[in-house]
């Protein structure tokens, strides 16, 4: 129960409940559609997920497992550097390797010399 006033405060109800029924905001038709385009996008949402958390098992497994052959390759690649005795095409074979697991595949030597040899000739 409520009192109920008009924008000069005068009384209109004292003590009432006004009931009024809301008008639907959209119509069934337009309702249903948005209630099934709601239920696709949720499906999609969940499979991606569930695709999502499989592939990230999977691609971990493997991950883990290259991150461990590098850790082993860079560790039989540094022999040289503890002393121990490796036949010749061994340590070309090393050679070849070893730039690859030092993550350094581009020579930038020439670009940084070539950036610092214009600084020296602009003094």
């Amino acid at each position: 129960m409520r009192d109920f006033r008009d924008k000069n405060n005068k009384l209109i109800a004292e003590d009432q409940d006004i009931r009024q029924a809301i008008p639907n905001q959209i119509d069934p038709d337009a309702a249903a559609a948005v209630a099934q385009a709601g239920a696709a996008a949720s499906s999609a949402v969940g499979a991606s997920v569930t695709i999502n958390i499989v592939l990230n098992l999977i691609m971990s497994a493997s991950m883990n497992q290259m991150l461990s052959s590098i850790k082993n390759l860079q560790v039989i690649v540094h022999l040289c550097l503890l002393g121990v005795i490796v036949p010749a095409n061994a340590q070309i074979f090393f050679e070849y390797l070893f730039e690859m697991i030092a993550f350094d595949p581009v020579d930038v030597t020439e670009y940084i010399n070539f950036g610092f040899s214009l600084n020296n000739e602009e003094f």
